[in-house]
């Protein structure tokens, strides 16, 4: 079963919402500036696949007869497998982006051969090393976060005791409700 929506291409790619412009296929595309398919599909695949997973997860825990699966041990280690999932699934969605998008930076205007840096290698490798080491550095400290939260598990809430039953006196007819 297919889903289509007509235009759709047309209405993203050129702005064009009487649908006159046509969007070229796949196959009107030079063989040398065509994507990767498969690698797109597996990887758009993968990170859809991850995203139920944590989406099932979720609902497996709202669905629970009782809501004490959480302090379940094996249910507590199966979510503290699960943790790295949605980073993994982020990155798949993004390579898949990322090559889908290709020969283009920006579709139809840029190719990646004309948006190339000017500026000297050296400069190009010293500023990544920097956002690869601040972002590990940032990476490091959530995980070590999370995975201390995680170990610690869910605080058992103490219960309130209820409050006392005070019978107030009623107050005597004439003083418009206000206690004597």
């Amino acid at each position: 079963m297919q889903i289509s929506v007509p235009c759709l291409g047309s209405i993203i790619l050129n702005r064009d919402f009487t649908c006159s412009k046509p969007v070229p296929g796949l196959k009107q595309v030079p063989r040398a500036a065509a994507t990767h398919g498969v690698c797109v599909l597996w990887l758009q695949d993968d990170a859809l696949h991850l995203d139920a997973d944590i989406l099932c997860n979720g609902l497996r825990h709202l669905a629970a007869p009782e809501r004490k699966t959480l302090h379940h041990a094996l249910f507590h280690r199966f979510m503290l497998i699960m943790f790295p999932v949605g980073v993994l699934a982020v990155i798949c969605g993004w390579i898949a982006a990322e090559t889908g998008r290709q020969p283009y930076v920006v579709y139809g205007k840029l190719t990646t051969t004309a948006a190339v840096s000017p500026l000297a290698p050296g400069l190009v490798v010293s500023s990544l090393t920097l956002f690869i080491l601040t972002y590990l550095t940032l990476l490091t400290l959530f995980i070590a976060y999370i995975v201390r939260a995680i170990r610690r598990g869910p605080e058992d809430v103490p219960r309130l005791a209820p409050a006392p039953l005070t019978q107030e006196k009623p107050a005597p007819v004439g003083t418009g409700g206000r206690p004597a």
